[in-house]
């Protein structure tokens, strides 16, 4: 993260210095390039594109250096699989097709197959902001016919940098309350667990407490680090075949810790039935003890936000900690450099494709990135004199806060998640992030990296080409039933019917394909 923020500060300092040449020479070639309309898929584009927009200055900054208009259509989080399905049958595909995330599943494999989308250009070095994230072994991983065929949309210029999208969060004022120390293993956990439940930690003298829940993301996803790695991806077991963990045995101690905790009410008694977001403003509200939720700036800077309405006489800073957990068990969430993609179908043509490539490297620069994310030097940031940026944006009258670059700037909003999620690829330099968050994080992200273990992951078998994997359909939000079965019926014996229930829905069949075709790679 320093070394992308020591990078921006450079290009800032050299756009500084040279903007009239630069304006001039985007102004020069943009009148070599024919004007060009190009249509964008991407969620919730229509929000800045709507019919007879007018462009923002940063918007109209990016089109004027390709000569370009960009007209939107909208996909929702909730129905953009089924958007892109209609539009991949019926030809009729945006010419960036972002906003979606089907790598390595059947409907990539489909799309390729049957010349739904393109293949990326070979020779990339007219794009050398393209070519560095193309070269990136998870990408490469997903090479089809000795083509790429997308843009991955960046999450993290540091992987390592994933380890922080799980964890827990804690009402350490609470712990003081009770004369508790912090827990860092799940024996600690529990008995935390129990006198947020049980001690009245809020001294509210009322049962209005919950000791533990989970936000969103289900707590097998490495959220309680210290049970080893329980995760999804596929690692080599110790038997040499290659598995999902989550699915496996060595995940029953969590599970019987977790049956312990709602068995005894220690947890969250409908975590089975809770919307998404329902358990991080509990939290917020001071219901929560424990929140298993991202570590990350940004996602407690969510947090945060709503804790200073719910509890304004509550200093969050000094009732909320990252729970730092230890132990040689304790495994890293690690994940590819990025989430989701970009695609541009066969219907675009060579001299929309070469445009097309062209704003997606600028969007991938430095010089792209900090425009996108923080607008123009001078009048929406500066740096201070250690080189961090500072946000010049007004506090926003109503709220009371700053002004997020999307409320001034409200078209180009689109543009700082096309090629990469520059919210969180930046986020541990956020100005909008409250300092404090982001140290904390930082500092939880140091001590993670350096002695937690890291997952045997390898992307090359992540992406292996099976019909098994497209068969399987176990699902791991099965483990519900076990987590909430109150009865006297051991753990072992339970995930035992649950197994057979997965080996039918196709799990068994398909680690012994992956273990077969990882095998015949020399994994």
């Amino acid at each position: 993260m320093k070394k992308m923020l020591t990078l921006l500060v450079a290009v800032a300092l050299l756009m500084s210095l040279a903007s009239g040449l630069t304006v001039a020479a985007a102004d020069e070639a943009a009148t070599e390039l024919e004007p060009m309309t190009i249509s964008v898929g991407h969620w919730d584009i229509e929000n800045n594109l709507p019919e007879g927009y007018t462009a923002d200055p940063i918007l109209q900054t990016v089109m004027d250096k390709f000569n370009v208009t960009f007209t939107a259509m909208n996909v929702g989080w909730g129905d953009y699989r089924d958007k892109y399905n209609v539009w991949a049958a019926s030809n009729t595909m945006p010419d960036i097709s972002g906003g979606i995330d089907i790598v390595g599943s059947g409907t990539y494999i489909a799309w390729v197959d049957d010349g739904v989308v393109q293949p990326l250009p070979d020779d990339l070095s007219a794009y050398p902001n393209v070519a560095k994230y193309m070269d990136l072994p998870e990408v490469q991983a997903y090479r089809k016919n000795d083509h790429n065929y997308f843009f991955p949309r960046m999450t993290y210029e540091d992987p390592s940098y994933w380890c922080m999208d799980r964890g827990l969060l804690i009402r350490k004022d609470w712990l003081d309350n009770l004369g508790l120390e912090m827990p860092t293993n799940a024996e600690e956990l529990l008995e935390v667990m129990r006198a947020f439940t049980e001690d009245d930690p809020d001294g509210s003298g009322q049962a209005d407490t919950i000791g533990f829940a989970y936000n969103d993301v289900f707590p097998t996803s490495q959220q309680i680090a210290c049970f080893g790695y329980t995760d999804n991806r596929w690692v080599k077991m110790e038997d040499g075949n290659w598995k999902q963990p989550v699915y496996e045995e060595v995940t029953l101690p969590l599970i019987d810790f977790l049956r312990t905790a709602y068995k005894n009410g220690w947890m969250d008694q409908d975590f089975a039935s809770r919307a998404s977001g329902d358990c991080q403003e509990l939290f917020a509200a001071g219901r929560i003890g424990i929140l298993a939720k991202q570590n990350s700036p940004k996602h407690i800077k969510t947090i945060y936000d709503l804790w200073v309405v719910a509890q304004p006489d509550v200093n969050f800073f000094d009732a909320v900690a990252i729970v730092p957990l230890e132990g040689e068990d304790c495994y890293q969430f690690q994940e590819m450099s990025y989430w989701s993609e970009t695609y541009v179908p066969s219907s675009v043509d060579a001299a929309k494709l070469e445009r097309i490539m062209m704003i997606m490297d600028y969007l991938y620069s430095d010089e792209g990135v900090m425009l996108t994310s923080y607008g123009f030097e001078g009048e929406d940031y500066e740096f201070d004199e250690n080189g961090n940026i500072v946000s010049l944006l007004p506090l926003n009258e109503e709220s009371g806060k700053q002004m997020l670059l999307s409320d001034k700037y409200t078209t180009a909003g689109f543009l700082a998640s096309l090629a990469a999620w520059n919210g969180d690829m930046l986020q541990y330099q956020d100005p909008t992030i409250p300092q404090e968050i982001r140290d904390m994080c930082q500092t939880e992200y140091e001590r993670r990296s350096s002695t937690w273990q890291y997952p045997n992951l390898d992307w090359e078998v992540a992406a292996l080409d099976l019909q098994e994997k497209l068969d399987m359909s176990a699902s791991v939000s099965s483990w519900s039933t076990i987590i909430a079965d109150t009865s006297d019926t051991p753990t072992e014996e339970l995930y035992q019917n649950l197994l057979a229930e997965w080996n039918s829905q196709g799990y068994e069949a398909c680690w012994q394909a992956v273990t077969a075709a990882a095998t015949e790679l020399g994994k």
